[in-house]
């Protein structure tokens, strides 16, 4: 019976080496390249949008991306990619809002698509608490901040309420509404026919005069004025006083 042990251990290790040479060429070969007619998942196309664009998209304070990727015919037929395909943005596109994705792959052959998208960015923004008249100067009870989608948003809005506060509402605004630049101005000081106070000078000598203003005027901003006196028309800058300097 003794040989019949030998037998089986021989057999044993022979086995055992067959095994861990198996294993090894399971952790040296290749992955196996992408079969012959074997089809790209619409899946794969659309999780690889999404994660290139969530990558390039960047993100400020409180905002928060959401990327919507558009419909992908599932009646293309393009052949399995050996690599996730390469994604970049299309001539153009933009990394907020309506964009588009350009897939491409090389091998095992070559093909191209164009994958339309949507980045929505969602941030705290400054919205009508209240109606608003045109020409009402806004206060603070007049406003709120609300959670808004902003991508669309291309007049600019405000995050910050006092930002807003003390200017002059353009056109009459409506409750939700979202406060944007074009629907705000600054508050006017000044206004055409007003009579105001010129002054100028520079060190310690200042001269005042009366005068009245021809246009009207917010706090910064460059109006005519005619000096009562000397009938004479000067340019001068509003003063949050409601003064006009009028430079030497």
């Amino acid at each position: 019976m003794q040989p019949s042990t030998s037998i089986d251990n021989r057999t044993q290790r022979t086995t055992s080496l067959a095994i861990a040479l198996a294993c090894l060429l399971c952790l040296l070969w290749p992955a196996p390249r992408a079969q012959a007619g074997e089809i790209e998942s619409v899946e794969r196309l659309r999780d690889t949008v999404a994660t290139y664009l969530s990558a390039i998209t960047q993100t400020t304070g409180t905002d928060e991306i959401e990327v919507l990727v558009g419909q992908i015919d599932a009646r293309l037929r393009l052949a399995r990619c050996d690599r996730t395909p390469s994604a970049s943005l299309a001539p153009g596109a933009r990394t907020s809002g309506s964009t588009t994705v350009n897939l491409r792959c090389s091998e095992p052959v070559q093909w191209s698509i164009f994958v339309p998208a949507r980045i929505e960015r969602h941030t705290q923004v400054v919205v009508v608490a209240r109606p608003i008249a045109r020409e009402q100067r806004i206060q603070a009870t007049d406003l709120r901040r609300e959670r808004q989608e902003v991508s669309s948003l291309s007049g600019g809005y405000f995050r910050d309420p006092n930002a807003v506060i003390g200017m002059e509402a353009r056109r009459a605004l409506t409750p939700g509404q979202v406060i944007t630049s074009a629907h705000v101005a600054p508050r006017k000081l000044v206004e055409r026919g007003q009579l105001v106070t010129i002054y100028s000078g520079s060190g310690g000598l200042m001269v005042r005069m009366s005068g009245e203003a021809l246009e009207d005027g917010a706090a910064g901003e460059r109006i005519r004025v005619r000096n009562r006196s000397s009938r004479r028309v000067v340019e001068g800058y509003v003063e949050p006083s409601g003064h006009i300097h009028v430079p030497l």
